[in-house]
């Protein structure tokens, strides 16, 4: 941006363009459609920096601010809880526990036993001890389904293979 446009309160096109780094082109399209704060002095334009600024804000979608009720609370996993009879998530991030592990490659190789014919595309099939060495690598992301405290289903995720 040209050190010109800094400190100045009325901006030429040339120097709107520049300073939001719009074509020209889209400038005047968005003075054609009247979208775009201006005020015609002779034949050119000029662009109050100010009413700009505003503009822009006002094109910026506001995101509220989740409710702090339904803040999930952070440690060695996440839980996502819903009313009762409904299905939790949680989000594990290491899992230690080898009671825990044993729950969760026995639903794993169940599941994947009774789907193998009918999944519609390949999975990855663990056996026994890659699936407890993905348990408790912290780049796997562990995505655990409970109903009345019984576990569900599980799904893994990584980006490091």
């Amino acid at each position: 941006m040209s050190s010109l446009v800094v400190g100045k309160s009325w901006l030429t096109l040339e120097e709107l363009s520049q300073y939001l780094c719009f074509s020209k082109e889209k400038i005047y399209l968005l003075l054609k459609a009247r979208q775009i704060p201006a005020v015609k002095v002779g034949r050119h334009w000029r662009f109050n920096r100010q009413q700009v600024d505003e503009w822009l804000i006002s094109l910026t979608p506001s995101v509220e601010p989740p409710d702090i009720a339904e803040k999930p609370q952070y440690s060695a996993s996440l839980e996502i809880v819903r009313p009762a009879g409904e299905i939790k998530v949680v989000l594990q991030k290491e899992v230690v526990d080898p009671k825990l592990q044993n729950d969760l490659w026995e639903t794993y190789h169940d599941t994947f036993e009774r789907n193998k014919e009918k999944a519609a595309q390949d999975q990855r099939s663990y056996d026994r001890s890659t699936f407890i060495d993905a348990l408790t690598d912290p780049d796997y992301l562990k995505f655990v389904l409970v109903k009345d405290d019984s576990i569900k289903g599980l799904s893994l995720a990584t980006n490091n293979l």
